[in-house]
């Protein structure tokens, strides 16, 4: 038995692993990997699902860095490993922004301003400021 394999061994009911899923407190995965902590109802992915996450609680996926990091959620094709779209949050600056076609399109800034098609709310930039 390999190290990994005893190591998913111990874990017991905790996880549960077949030849095509993995559930992570369910030993009834119904995505690619499933994560459960006591749901109160059952809930029905959608096909395309690949990650469910599941509680009767409240849910949070988080991304911690640096205090002048970035984290991101990127979405890229088949023709190129650059992502093409996709949401950040810098804390260097404190704004989230949003990236479609491999640019940044819209930013929710520290002061509540949303900014489209422009990164500053200076008059002389080109695009949208909304307080």
């Amino acid at each position: 038995m390999t190290s990994k394999a005893f190591e998913l061994a111990q874990l017991g009911d905790a996880v549960t692993v077949d030849s095509s899923k993995v559930g992570i407190g369910t030993s009834s995965p119904d995505a690619l990997t499933h994560i459960y902590s006591g749901a109160s109802g059952v809930t029905n992915p959608h096909s395309y699902t690949k990650l469910h996450i599941e509680s009767a609680d409240h849910n949070a996926i988080q991304l911690s860095g640096s205090s002048g990091g970035e984290q991101w959620i990127w979405f890229a094709d088949d023709t190129t490993a650059t992502p093409v779209g996709g949401l950040t949050y810098y804390h260097g600056g404190n704004y989230m922004a949003f990236r479609t076609n491999s640019g940044e399109r819209a930013r929710i800034d520290s002061s509540g301003n949303l900014l489209v098609g422009k990164t500053s709310t200076g008059i002389g930039t080109v695009g949208a400021a909304l307080k």
